[in-house]
């Protein structure tokens, strides 16, 4: 290659070293650079065809050697609950229930019953089980409490009709003029405050009350205190000399007293 040739074919050849180009000294025209082809216009790019529409998606179909995992099912025998949100309905309470509690303790015996009804409704109903446990324990202890007390409120019961009829039974005999009732509903102490300690006495009383305006019978009774073996009778009585002899109701106490299981009037005090 010879020196003689243009700076553009200055370019070492394959094994030689590039050689630095010598600077242009004063006076030297410098050399031309190499005079590059205009590059050429590049075509306008084609328009691309429009994209086809894509179909709708189909199932995702399982990558190979991958085996897809089936769609989550409710687990067996679930039934979800209705409710907001998934929350289940609030549970109803047996009225039973309730009524049982409450008559457990009106009348023990009825609320027991119905308490032990109630406690099978409210394990089916998930509710109300409380109230009926608690109708069940109180009908019960009530239940033997009043059991208990059946045989001391028959003899209250016992005793009080007694005494009563021991007084109505010594009223009639007044009314009826029976002097053998009449001792027989009384004691010696009574008709010896009556004065009439014998049979003559009591028809000498009986006469003398027939004469009088207001005479016997009719004398209702307002009260009955019995306590142990004594009880008080109290009766409003008319008297002929109440008000100046008008016939006025009067408060009497009448003292009977039990005698060898038998009521009998002992004494007579004017009330209060």
């Amino acid at each position: 290659m010879s020196h003689d040739q243009g700076y553009g074919s200055g370019a070492p050849a394959w094994g030689q070293q590039p050689t630095t180009p010598t600077t242009p000294t004063a006076g030297q025209a410098a050399p031309s650079q190499p005079a590059y082809p205009a590059p050429s216009s590049y075509p306008a790019p084609s328009s691309y065809p429009a994209p086809s529409s894509y179909p709708a998606p189909s199932g995702y179909s399982a990558q190979p050697g991958y085996e897809s995992q089936p769609g989550y099912s409710p687990q067996p025998g679930y039934t979800p609950q209705p409710g907001y949100y998934g929350q289940p309905a609030p549970r109803k309470t047996p009225a039973i229930a309730v009524v049982g509690l409450v008559f457990a303790f009106l009348v023990p015996p009825v609320g027991l019953i119905l308490s032990l009804i109630a406690i099978g409704r409210a394990k089916r109903a998930g509710s109300g089980k409380g109230l009926a446990v608690g109708g069940i324990v109180v009908g019960t202890l009530l239940t033997l409490v009043g059991v208990a007390l059946i045989p001391v409120i028959m003899n209250a019961t016992k005793d009080i009709v007694g005494a009563r009829g021991a007084f109505v039974n010594m009223q009639d005999s007044l009314v009826d003029g029976d002097c053998t009732a009449f001792m027989d509903s009384t004691t010696p102490r009574f008709r010896e405050q009556l004065g009439v300690p014998t049979c003559d006495d009591f028809q000498f009383m009986i006469d003398e009350a027939a004469a009088s305006p207001v005479g016997f019978g009719n004398v209702p009774v307002v009260g009955v205190e019995v306590s142990g073996d004594t009880a008080i009778v109290s009766t409003l009585e008319r008297t002929d000399w109440a008000d100046g002899g008008n016939p006025a109701p009067e408060p009497f106490d009448y003292t009977v007293v039990k005698q060898d299981g038998e009521w009998l009037v002992d004494w007579v005090e004017f009330g209060d």
